[in-house]
This record gives structure tokens, sequence and C-alpha cells, in this order.
């Protein structure tokens, strides 16, 4: 079993998450960013073995999202020319989306996030006053 802790997300829930990173010896890898994220869409981290393998070299967020029955689609085009979170979160709160109930994982260099469809942040572990992180990647969050 996991050790984990109690965190509150911006909007005032209270989820579950890693107490510390998690590094297994065959490389498997369980960050706290990633493990916040997927606690506020209800997916605790005792559900899943691991969200980046060393193995495969590559991350397993997205299909343990899907696992649980969430949508995960890019939006790499849609925001193709936002550099920033600061500059993604304008932009999320300006773009009209699919679902209604639609949030993004915005993966950053060594960290992830999880903004709303209004662009406030919803979980984040390591925030910012001026968030300057370059944007890596952009998916949508809905259930199916």
């Amino acid at each position: 079993m996991k050790a984990t802790r109690k965190y509150v997300a911006s909007d005032g829930k209270i989820i579950e998450i890693l107490a510390d990173h998690v590094r297994t010896d065959g490389g498997n890898f369980n960050g706290i960013c990633v493990s916040a994220c997927l606690s506020y869409l209800d997916i605790k981290p005792n559900q899943y073995k691991f969200t980046w393998s060393k193995r495969t070299g590559n991350s397993a967020v997205h299909s343990i999202m899907r696992r649980f029955g969430w949508c995960v689609r890019s939006r790499k085009t849609a925001f193709k020319k936002v550099k920033t979170v600061s500059a993604l979160k304008k932009a999320i709160a300006s773009y009209n989306d699919l679902s209604a109930d639609v949030c993004y994982y915005v993966h950053v260099n060594g960290h992830a996030l999880l903004i709303s469809a209004n662009g406030d942040v919803l979980v984040d572990t390591d925030p910012r006053q001026r968030d300057r992180r370059r944007v890596l990647c952009v998916k949508a969050i809905f259930r199916e």
C-alpha cells in the first residue's frame, strides 16, 4: 500500500495524493503531481501501479484515465501558439470545447497540473505566482 496524504484542491475538494514520489527497482515511477491530478478525477493512488514506465519510456497516465471511464483527447493544435501556463489559462478560458464538463491535463517539464474549462487551476502541487513554465502537452479530459 502506498503512503498517502490529504490535499485540498483550489476549488476546495479534498483528495488523497501520494506522500512522496515512488520509484521501483524496475524503473517505474509514481509522481505526486500526477497522483493529485488522478485523485481529482476520483482515481485513488492505490488503484494503479505506476504512472511512468522505464521499459516503454512513456507515461501511463492517459491509459489509466481511460481505464476508469474518462475520455482523453489532445488539444495540441487548439493551443499550438500558447507557450506558457499563464497564457494557456487565458486561452482555455476563451476556448469552447465539445463537452461542458471538461478539464485539461497539462504537462510541463517534470510536472503535471489540472486546469478547469474556465482557466482556473484545479490541481497544482507546485503553484506559481507568475507561471512561466513551458507547456509540453495539453489533453482535454471528460467523461465518456
